[in-house]
């Protein structure tokens, strides 16, 4: 029986200690709630610890060089490369463009290209002789048909002048005459121009399209 008085002695001393001690150290490290409610000045014990640091910014981020990638030609995009973010070096296939357009202007070229050296080829190697004589045969042909022309508006104005032809008909040949004699004019020409080879002029304007 001594035993357990004993022993609920010690615990109950234990139990005051304990209490006192919690009390004492909240008034201590904490503000007096009677003395906040009444509105009273305080003085709270500060005490050192680590301190923790934010900081709050708002920008955007900026490449150290920036690269303009752009195509020498344009056409329709047939093959996309890569993707958005991927990492490219020099000489790298990006995009690749149908090439069905470029190979009909190629072909367009290459056959404008051998028109262009089959005339300068026929400019420089002047006139066949198949082509003189057509151009003789033109001179001959408007010469033969001036004079035919001549003689007929000879014998019709005088029989104008008797009254035997009116003188519509011998308008209408003499037309024919002045027109004749054109062609002929235009023949002589041509043969000349045939004769004393290509024109200095032409011949560059062919080179040039070469």
């Amino acid at each position: 029986m001594r035993r357990v008085l004993k022993w609920a002695a010690v615990v109950i001393v234990v139990v005051a200690v304990t209490g006192y001690g919690y009390w004492t150290w909240g008034r201590a490290s904490g503000p007096d709630p009677t003395a906040v409610a009444q509105g009273q000045s305080i003085r709270i014990q500060p005490s050192v610890g680590p301190m923790e640091e934010v900081l709050t910014a708002v920008g955007s981020l900026e490449p150290l060089t920036k690269i303009e990638v752009l195509s020498r030609t344009s056409g329709v995009i047939s093959e996309v490369a890569v993707q958005e973010g991927d990492w490219v070096e020099a000489g790298q296939l990006l995009v690749a463009l149908d090439p069905t357009d470029l190979e009909l202007a190629v072909t367009r070229a290459r056959a404008n290209l051998t028109s262009a050296q089959a005339s300068l080829r026929k400019l420089l190697a002047g006139p066949s002789e198949a082509e003189l004589l057509r151009r003789q045969n033109a001179v001959e042909q408007a010469r033969l048909q001036v004079a035919r022309l001549e003689v007929q508006v000879a014998q019709n104005r005088r029989l104008a002048d008797q009254g035997a032809v009116a003188p519509t008909e011998l308008a209408q040949l003499e037309q024919e005459l002045a027109l004749a004699r054109q062609q002929l004019q235009l023949a002589e020409q041509e043969l000349a121009e045939l004769t004393q080879g290509p024109d200095p002029d032409d011949v560059e304007v062919a080179k040039a399209q070469v």
